[in-house]
């Protein structure tokens, strides 16, 4: 929800779901029903919200919460002595972060005293004089003057910023709502994968300085490479790869906490030209031999830093699912999905090779406890000549595959659940079939026994049928298919767990949509 805080001129997201949740919260704190009861309920959504925002929380609810609690303790009013004590130092400490709270709200305006600061907020000067006795002062303000003094608050509250958030403030949807550090992004990632784009292609035709590009591709293409090159004083086309390769990676690292910066960097990915054209042609490519083709590999190894990269910054699970979903996507043109199904297969293959050295590892580890090699290593340029051996003896081209080392942010991709399996399957087609069965391999749970139906029954259902299968079978008479649902589904092939509990919780289903719920709600509501 978007408001207008403290500061009138600009506009900022609420902790509140909407504007109706805000009013709530108005009417337990400020209603004419108001009491002890409704008050309790809105300090507790007063906490979610802080919870929602932490350190974005407005001040005026962070005030809000500090005169509420007090008052709360103090009701019914203590008469204990001991008690009362108690209540004025938590007063006092109450009326104190008060201040600093909405003296939060004039930071940059030059103001150098407490007393201007409440002058311009329109608090009275006594609030100040009382709080400079509490912190220095001998003598103790009796507890029916910090009372008082609440009331004040919570009066000054109300008409400053209570009063002023129901006549002013308004709802907008998500997708209305744009950070600046968001489109600063975007913008600047546009700017460079069209860069990297374009320096791919070249290098991939062999192309080896920037003069040698003109003519030979589009010239908008050709200008990107002019440009960059005469900014950064770079004239190789390998040494602008990995100059733009650098800054991408840099600008992913810097702006991690821009939210969605995940989503918003594979949608710029996925918007490439050549990295899916190029890509396309290769996609199931094999020479005489049955082995890939050098072309391949050279063009799988011009882009392994950028997934290596993908990789460190958490990205690869994003860009991956999006792959997924353009080849699955009946409306996207083959060649994007050919090229995306290419990509898919070689990121999946790269997770498999991780699985695979973690195993030597793991055995070399066991014949000898002295042996440990960082995986870490595998994200740089410079592999130790220990770790190339462990990938020659696995058959590995280490400059013509995309490898994947240990990072902090490991990708989920390297085990996949089975209900993502189960989702690839009934979305099955030509560009996914492969994936699938790699992705299998790689499920935490093993399929049930009868996984070759399940593998036959894919083949099946996107034509690509095995010719040799017995034509005798239940599943297959007279080239005539039964049903799916005669005999078979699919979710029959995967092991189906019992939902999980933890006391009064329950696991909900994973296609539940959680980004779109505020922290306290629930999605259904």
């Amino acid at each position: 929800m978007a408001s207008q805080d403290e500061d009138s001129s600009c506009n900022r997201i609420g902790p509140w779901k909407n504007k109706d949740e805000f009013i709530n919260v108005y009417n337990w704190l400020f209603g004419g029903n108001s009491d002890k009861s409704s008050k309790e309920m809105a300090m507790e959504m007063l906490t979610v919200w802080k919870i929602r925002r932490q350190n974005l929380t407005p001040a005026s609810v962070l005030s809000t919460m500090e005169i509420l609690a007090v008052q709360l303790r103090d009701d019914p009013p203590q008469t204990d002595r001991t008690a009362i004590k108690e209540l004025q130092t938590i007063y006092s400490n109450s009326f104190t972060r008060f201040l600093n709270y909405m003296s939060s709200i004039t930071q940059g305006r030059n103001m150098k005293t407490m007393y201007n600061t409440a002058k311009e907020l329109g608090i009275q000067s006594f609030l100040v004089d009382l709080r400079h006795l509490c912190a220095h002062g001998q003598v103790i303000p009796s507890i029916d003057v910090f009372r008082r003094t609440a009331s004040y608050c919570m009066k000054w509250l109300h008409d400053f910023y209570w009063e002023h958030g129901v006549n002013n403030f308004h709802d907008v949807s998500a997708q209305d709502v744009r950070m600046k550090a968001s489109i600063d992004f975007e913008n600047q990632m546009k700017s460079l994968v069209k860069v990297y784009d374009v320096t791919c292609e070249a290098l991939y035709r062999k192309y080896k300085l920037v003069g040698e590009v003109e003519g030979n591709l589009d010239d908008g293409s050709y200008q990107l490479l002019e440009d960059y090159s005469s900014k950064f004083k770079r004239n190789k086309l390998n040494l602008i790869l990995a100059n733009v390769t650098n800054e991408m990676t840099e600008l992913t690292n810097r702006e991690s906490k821009v939210r969605g910066h995940a989503q918003v960097y594979s949608d710029i990915m996925c918007d490439c030209k050549y990295f899916f054209e190029t890509a396309s042609k290769f996609n199931n490519l094999d020479d005489d031999n049955g082995k890939v083709p050098k072309a391949v590999t050279d063009f799988i190894g011009l882009h392994q830093n950028l997934f290596r990269s993908m990789a460190v910054c958490g990205m690869i699970d994003t860009f991956f699912k999006a792959l997924i979903d353009i080849c699955e996507n009946d409306h996207e043109s083959d060649v994007r999905r050919s090229g995306a199904s290419f990509w898919t297969n070689n990121i999946v293959d790269g997770f498999t090779l991780l699985r695979d050295v973690k195993r030597v590892l793991k055995n070399r580890k066991e014949k000898n406890s002295a042996s440990n090699i960082d995986l870490n290593l595998v994200n740089t340029n410079d592999m130790s000549d220990e770790i190339r051996k462990i990938y020659k003896s696995l058959g590995v081209n280490c400059d013509g595959v995309l490898i994947f080392g240990d990072t902090v942010q490991r990708p989920w991709g390297v085990e996949f659940e089975n209900d993502f399996i189960t989702e690839r399957i009934l979305k099955a087609n030509k560009y996914t079939k492969e994936m699938i069965e790699k992705v299998r391999i790689l499920s935490k749970r093993e399929m049930v026994d009868n996984q070759q139906t399940l593998m036959e029954w894919i083949s099946i259902y996107t034509d690509e049928y095995v010719t040799d299968m017995d034509l005798k079978s239940d599943h297959y008479k007279g080239n005539e298919l039964k049903s799916f649902d005669d005999d078979f589904h699919v979710n029959s092939l995967i092991p189906v767990g019992e939902v999980k509990r933890y006391g009064i919780w329950c696991e909900v289903d994973d296609d539940v949509d959680w980004t779109t719920c505020p922290i306290g709600r629930v999605p259904w509501e």
